[in-house]
């Protein structure tokens, strides 16, 4: 699994730190994460022996300074996966797409506090579909 959300950091390519899975906790905003919660705990997984298709949930997690500045990098990271329609990834072995499925919500965090500026960072999560299977034998 973990190719598969390396190959979506890729295709992100933001202008800020993206991270697979979580943080380092005393990270300063901006950064984003990428997440995929129905997955095996395992993230290392190797992919490579499922011989069928799956689809797995992927969050991606924007942190800013502001409401206005998580939409900023949610917004980018839309367009750099598809813009909403259905975008190929590159992954060895598989056939991988993945496509914007809904925005979660954008808020402020009030369990945290951006070091030095007595602020609560704003959040947002935007979710992704992703398939995989195995490419065909030529």
């Amino acid at each position: 699994m973990k190719a598969h959300l390396e190959a979506i950091r890729t295709a992100i390519n933001a202008a800020c730190p993206v991270d697979l899975w979580s943080p380092d906790p005393g990270r300063i905003p901006p950064w984003m994460s990428i997440e995929a919660p129905s997955w095996a705990p395992d993230p290392d997984e190797c992919m490579c022996g499922t011989p069928h298709q799956m689809e797995a949930a992927i969050r991606v997690r924007a942190i800013a300074g502001t409401p206005d500045g998580v939409e900023v990098l949610l917004r980018s990271a839309r367009v750099a996966l598809g813009n909403g329609r259905r975008l190929d990834l590159t992954v060895p072995g598989r056939e991988v797409s993945i496509r914007w499925e809904r925005g979660e919500f954008i808020g402020l965090d009030p369990d945290a506090t951006i070091p030095g500026t007595n602020r609560h960072p704003a959040v947002g999560v935007d979710t992704y579909t992703l398939t995989s299977h195995p490419k065909e034998a030529p």
